[in-house]
């Protein structure tokens, strides 16, 4: 109510999450208190596909539909994302796009000399609607590798052997264990294709990544098409034989086709490039 910007800019850009940020820049448009000749919204989780939505609300639908109306450009971070919410809110599926996030900063550390077997680290929340992180640890367990899992969850997963777990730490905690790991490890979502964003943190480093497939075959084939590009990652399926499979070879050094460097195409700078080149045929 108190804020309000005399100039007159080319775009204004909301990035939700959280979901308020939409519903904040329409406030400001709409009372005039920033101007702008296109608004162009980017949506992490929508709130239809979003899998922590367990509670289908009706008003919360029609303030989404509510919201993409008013917009000059939509961006979704997934294409799966996209096709679906094209279905659902068909209306304005003539100005949804996709594009992928940033990184927001590049952390290429020393790989550590002398380890005799490599850390594994999967950093994120895990719940049982989300994400399936059992086959990972189950697999971890059956060849005894060193892995840490941090991450608030409802599954009761215990410490054992060389497997620690802690619920959500502080980041400076997060920073140090992030420290000393050799693999990140991906999950995908159970289904829906959103892409969890940590993926494009990891990719600005010069770590290996384990990035575990889920979802649909078609969400599956689709994820793995795109990220398959960038030469980057080493995918495997989200069951017990699969990752360990997997696991073993990465501790053997069998990854020569993967280069563990930061992607220069998520950068901040290239991403927003991007999506004004993407939104350049709006009406100035």
């Amino acid at each position: 109510k108190k804020f309000k910007d005399t100039k007159e800019y080319d775009y204004v850009i909301s990035l939700a999450t959280p979901y308020v940020s939409h519903h904040l820049a329409n406030l400001l448009i709409k009372s005039g208190n920033i101007k702008c000749k296109s608004w162009i919204q980017i949506w992490e989780d929508p709130w239809n596909a979003d899998l922590y939505n367990r509670e289908k609300d009706k008003r919360k639908l029609n303030e989404e539909k509510h919201l993409l109306k008013a917009a000059d450009k939509i961006i979704y971070v997934s294409p799966l994302t996209l096709e679906y919410q094209k279905r659902y809110f068909s209306e304005s599926s003539v100005k949804m796009s996709w594009h992928t996030l940033p990184y927001y900063y590049k952390k290429e550390q020393k790989v550590r000399k002398n380890n005799s077997e490599k850390i594994f680290g999967y950093y994120g929340d895990y719940y049982s609607f989300s994400r399936n992180l059992q086959p990972f640890y189950c697999a971890a367990i059956e060849i005894d590798a060193r892995v840490n899992i941090y991450g608030n969850s409802d599954y009761s997963l215990k410490q054992v052997g060389n497997i620690c777990i802690k619920p959500r730490v502080s980041l400076r905690e997060l920073e140090e264990v992030e420290g000393i790991t050799d693999v990140f490890v991906f999950l995908c979502n159970l289904g829906g294709g959103q892409i969890p964003g940590k993926l494009y943190q990891y990719s600005a480093t010069d770590r290996e990544i384990l990035f575990i497939l889920d979802g649909t075959e078609y969400e599956k084939k689709i994820i793995k098409n795109y990220f398959s590009k960038f030469n980057r990652y080493f995918f495997c399926e989200n069951d017990v034989d699969s990752i360990k499979e997997s696991m073993i070879k990465i501790c053997r050094g069998k990854i020569q086709e993967v280069s563990n460097k930061c992607i220069e195409a998520f950068s901040p700078e290239n991403t927003i490039r991007n999506i004004l080149n993407q939104s350049s045929n709006l009406e100035l």
